[in-house]
């Protein structure tokens, strides 16, 4: 619910629709996922489907995008977005990563600054067209990691931040708790059709370079 709430405003009746799925987590009460529960899983993604929320950027209109991103011990999460000529925002691309190998003993601090290179590097094609736009992350300490590159003592980091300092954005902080969205589908586990995940690494430090 947490990810399908960036489309709240588009949905209708989405507090219904999902209530089958947040009374699993209510205290004191047993897991169980049923028919009730497939449901209404079934109904929330054909509604998203319906909703006419999600759209291509359009590159040429002016207005602000916005790139949601957030890392967890699992992977991380991103979220595109652009305001429309409503003022609301639409979603234009959903994505996550999960993390294998020597990823998954980075410390937290790490993990957000890896995570952020990442999302950038996988959706730069959606990116390298545009001006400026906002990154919006719930880490507070990103910005001074970023600020102050020289600070960290570990070449592979400097990298990274060499690498997110190419692209042209404005970095926002904002609470943990707007910030479902990537957040969700940072904890996003391997699902059996997902295609195996490969590390890069000469085509990353090529990219770098």
């Amino acid at each position: 619910n947490g990810t399908v709430g960036v489309l709240r405003h588009f949905i209708k009746d989405l507090a219904r629709l999902s209530y089958p799925l947040n009374r699993l987590l209510q205290k004191d009460r047993p897991f169980e996922f049923g028919n009730t529960e497939r449901w209404a899983m079934q109904n929330i993604k054909e509604a998203v489907r319906k909703c006419g929320a999600i759209k291509p950027l359009n590159y040429h209109c002016g207005r602000t995008v916005i790139f949601a991103v957030d890392s967890s011990v699992m992977g991380y999460g991103a979220v595109l977005f652009q305001i429309g000529e409503d003022g609301e925002r639409y979603p234009a691309r959903f994505c996550s990563r999960t993390w294998t190998g020597a990823i998954l003993n980075y410390s937290q601090a790490n993990l957000e600054l890896y995570g952020l290179f990442r999302a950038l590097y996988d959706n730069r094609i959606f990116l390298v067209g545009l001006d400026k736009f906002m990154i919006e992350v719930d880490a507070s300490y990103i910005k001074g990691m970023l600020n102050n590159p020289d600070l960290q003592p570990n070449a592979t980091i400097n990298r990274w931040i060499a690498a997110i300092l190419l692209f042209p954005f404005e970095l926002v902080h904002v609470p943990a708790n707007r910030h479902t969205g990537p957040d969700g589908l940072s904890r996003r586990p391997v699902q059996p059709e997902d295609e195996p995940l490969k590390e890069d690494a000469d085509e990353l430090e090529d990219f770098i370079d």
